[in-house]
C-alpha cells in the first residue's frame, strides 16, 4: 500500500520524468495492478535479472521512491539506472540527495563500468536513438 500511495500521489511527475513510459502510472491503476508490478520486480530480483529497491523513511512508515537497476543493451553501457522520489519530498532536495547516494553506491559496491541514467544524465531523445549493442 505504501508503494501504491507513493506512485499514485506522484503520477504526473513520474509521467514527465519517465517520458519513455508516458502511460505509467495509469490513472486507473489499482492496488492489485501495483502488487503485480511489485511481484514482477521481486521475481527479477530473486533471479538476479534486475534489481529494484524501495526507498523508505528510516522508520519504514512511508515510501519515498524507488531505484531500478537493469542490464543495458544499448550503446556501450552495462547498466541502466532509474530512480524517482514522491512529489512531497522533491522540494526539500531529496531527489538530488538520492541521485548522489545512488551514484556513489554504484561506484563503490556494484561492478558496473559504464552505467547510464536515461532521462537524467542522458536525455531521453539521445537514449531513444541508441541502438541495441551486439555484446
Amino acid at each position: 500500500e505504501r508503494d501504491y500511495e507513493a506512485v499514485m500521489s506522484s503520477k504526473e511527475w513520474l509521467r514527465r520524468e519517465f517520458s519513455e513510459d508516458e502511460f505509467w502510472p495509469a490513472d486507473d491503476m489499482t492496488l492489485q495492478d501495483n502488487l503485480r508490478d511489485l511481484q514482477f520486480h521481486q521475481a527479477d530480483f530473486e533471479q538476479r535479472r534486475s534489481f529494484t529497491y524501495t526507498v523508505e523513511t528510516p522508520a519504514g512508515d512511508l515510501c519515498l521512491g524507488c531505484v531500478y537497476i537493469y542490464p543495458c543493451h544499448r550503446g556501450h553501457y552495462d547498466a541502466q539506472i532509474y530512480y524517482w522520489v514522491r512529489d512531497s519530498v522533491i522540494a526539500n532536495g531529496f531527489d538530488e540527495e538520492l541521485g548522489v547516494f545512488v551514484r556513489q553506491w554504484l561506484r563503490q559496491v556494484w561492478p558496473f563500468k559504464q552505467p547510464v541514467y536515461p532521462g537524467r544524465d542522458l536525455p531521453w531523445c539521445e537514449w531513444k536513438r541508441l541502438g541495441e549493442s551486439t555484446t
